[in-house]
């Protein structure tokens, strides 16, 4: 019997059942300490922690729920509840509440039945709720148990049941946005004026060693290396507004969520250039013009493999609108 009882000591219920990784729970002799951050204030927490709404989160099949649950949140009031086990057998709890704060909760804890390594002894749980910026740290000070055994086996059950908590908060929690990815793209277009189209051309393919892979009446296309791309379009004059406002050159963003990034370019203030593209084209803060396309969306067409956008009709569109 003393060898089970040595064996009991050194595999605590910590070491075989736990809910999550988030909970944890160590024991000082006859005292256990245990942790656990939430997605909650302090006052969510209580109404989780000490109403019937406990009865929701605390438990699990197969191993046991909480029902019956009955408290008078005040120092002197009392606090009860049933455990049920998976066989049915219903083990009733309950206990005093000696002082109670928006932040600290102490109150008494009894077994109201021969519990096998506690008996029907009288414990002490002090809950300590501390607000953290994402939520509330819970500090739960157990003690009082009279041996080892009997803490060990309750500092399993405190990070399960901290657990499920933890649980059952986070799942009602606010879900985080998560901020889109932009990176630069591997497509470059370029506005000249039509008397300079010819020396930009020689300047891309004869000094950067650029390829055409397609040309137009009003545009090249210019492969650099083997995935960048160049689009000049060189069919504006040179006293151009669009040319001006479009500062020349526009880069190109890539991101993972599109219509996201392009809310928040446009709610921090970032000018929309009016382009035929089905694209957003914006001016950022200092001047640079550049254009918004999905990680994974097809561009060949900028690459000359099919019709890219049409600035010619664009200029004449504003030049009849004016």
């Amino acid at each position: 019997m003393q060898k089970n009882k040595q064996e009991t000591q050194q595999k605590p219920v910590t070491a075989t059942v736990r809910a999550a990784d988030t909970a944890r729970a160590i024991c000082d002799g006859e005292i256990v300490l245990a942790t656990i951050d939430v997605p909650a204030t302090p006052e969510r927490v209580v109404r989780a922690l000490m109403t019937a709404e406990c009865e929701r989160w605390w438990g699990a099949p197969g191993v046991y729920t909480i029902e019956s649950w009955q408290a008078s949140l005040r120092p002197g009031g009392a606090w009860s509840l049933v455990i049920r086990l998976p066989d049915g057998t219903a083990l009733p709890s309950s206990g005093e509440f000696l002082e109670v704060t928006p932040q600290k909760i102490v109150q008494t804890r009894r077994y109201d039945f021969d519990h096998p390594t506690l008996g029907r002894r009288v414990t002490k749980v002090v809950t300590l709720l501390s607000p953290t910026e994402h939520g509330t740290h819970i500090t739960v000070r157990h003690d009082g148990f009279g041996s080892n055994e009997a803490a060990i086996e309750h500092a399993g059950g405190w990070e399960r049941m901290l657990d499920w908590l933890g649980g059952y908060l986070r799942a009602e929690a606010p879900k985080t946005t998560a901020t889109a990815t932009a990176i630069f793209g591997n497509h470059l277009s370029v506005i000249v004026p039509r008397q300079d189209r010819d020396e930009l051309q020689r300047f891309y393919c004869e000094v950067l060693g650029g390829t055409i892979t397609k040309s137009q009446d009003d545009r090249d296309f210019i492969r650099l290396g083997d995935d960048f791309y160049v689009v000049l379009y060189g069919d504006v004059p040179d006293a151009s507004e669009f040319l001006r406002s479009a500062r020349a050159v526009w880069l190109e963003i890539k991101s993972d969520d599109v219509d996201g990034l392009a809310r928040k370019i446009l709610d921090f203030g970032a000018r929309k250039l009016e382009v035929p593209d089905p694209h957003l084209y914006f001016q950022a803060p200092g001047g640079q013009c550049l254009r918004l396309v999905g990680i994974d969306e097809d561009l060949s067409f900028y690459e000359g493999a099919a019709e890219g956008p049409d600035v010619k009709a664009h200029l004449k569109a504003r030049g009849a609108e004016s």
